[in-house]
């Protein structure tokens, strides 16, 4: 599990809860799940996570339930 999706899948999951994109990522930074050299690594979960839900639509694992935050889409089939 190294993707920024894959991580945020896993912490909103277990959150069982909307997140805000910095949460999603200062959790995955303080279980050494995200290693990144970026300065804002808050500001990349965010975007890639606006582009799953951009591109993929309801297709997408995630959906957006306020700014900058994320939930898991409950129509998501595997």
């Amino acid at each position: 599990m190294n993707s920024f999706k894959d991580i945020a899948y896993e912490i909103l999951k277990e959150a069982g809860k909307p997140l805000h994109s910095k949460e999603i990522t200062k959790i995955a930074l303080e279980r050494g799940w995200l290693k990144t050299a970026g300065k804002t690594p808050e500001a990349t979960m965010n975007a890639q996570l606006i582009v799953d839900i951009n591109t993929k639509k309801d297709k997408s694992r995630f959906i957006k339930v306020g700014p900058s935050i994320f939930s898991l889409n409950p129509n998501f089939k595997i």
